[in-house]
C-alpha cells in the first residue's frame, strides 16, 4: 500500500512529435487501465506519455526504431506520514 507505480510510454521518431506524444500517452493510459482492472488502486498510479523524448537508440527524424517504442514501469516507495 505504500508504493507508487509510474508508467512511462515512449515512441520512435516516426510521425510528428505531437502525434508521438498522443500515441505514447494512450499506451501509458492503456497499461494503467489494465492495472486498475487487475485491482491496483488508481490513486497509486501515474501514467505519462513521453513521445520521442529520451530515445534509447539515438536516431534522426522519421526513423522506425522498435527499441525506442517501449513502456517503462517503475515501482517507487511512498513516504508514510
Amino acid at each position: 500500500d505504500h508504493t507508487q507505480i509510474l508508467i512511462g510510454a515512449y515512441t520512435d521518431t516516426t510521425g510528428t512529435a505531437q502525434k508521438n506524444e498522443e500515441v505514447s500517452r494512450k499506451r501509458a493510459y492503456t497499461i494503467g487501465g489494465q492495472l486498475v482492472k487487475d485491482g491496483v488502486p488508481l490513486a497509486r498510479l501515474q501514467a505519462h506519455g513521453y513521445g520521442e523524448d529520451d530515445l534509447k537508440i539515438k536516431t534522426g527524424d522519421q526513423v522506425n526504431e522498435p527499441r525506442n517504442r517501449r513502456i517503462e514501469i517503475r515501482i517507487v516507495a511512498r513516504a508514510i506520514g
